[in-house]
């Protein structure tokens, strides 16, 4: 599925695990951040590929301090736009249960317990 933006201005938000390293778009795009390395190599600030699998949630391969993670999109969007979970059972979902359409306004942080 193609990425919907409808003329909305694209957001841009520190992923909390990530601060200072990585940011998500409210449309689901990834960037790294400008910064030097812990090998002082200069990074520049650059839009990262997100790994799309049939069936999948869209994912993309993140590292810091030398440990690399794979994390789901609607999940770093949910960090990012609504915050950490509070409690065990909660998950971040996609509303209209397409989950590969990763705007923000469309993931929810739910319940699974209920």
């Amino acid at each position: 599925m193609n990425k919907i933006k409808l003329n909305k201005i694209e957001i841009w938000k520190s992923i909390p695990e990530y601060d200072g390293y990585y940011e998500v778009s409210s449309i689901g795009n990834i960037k790294s951040l400008e910064r030097i390395k812990t090998n002082g190599h200069h990074k520049k600030e650059q839009i990262l590929s997100v790994y799309k699998r049939s069936g999948k949630q869209s994912s993309v391969r993140l590292s810091k301090d030398g440990e690399k993670k794979t994390h789901a999109i609607g999940y770093l969007i949910g960090t990012a736009f609504l915050g950490l979970p509070t409690k065990k059972n909660m998950v971040y979902a996609h509303k209209n249960k397409i989950i590969d359409d990763d705007r923000s306004e469309n993931i929810e942080l739910i319940d699974k317990s209920l």
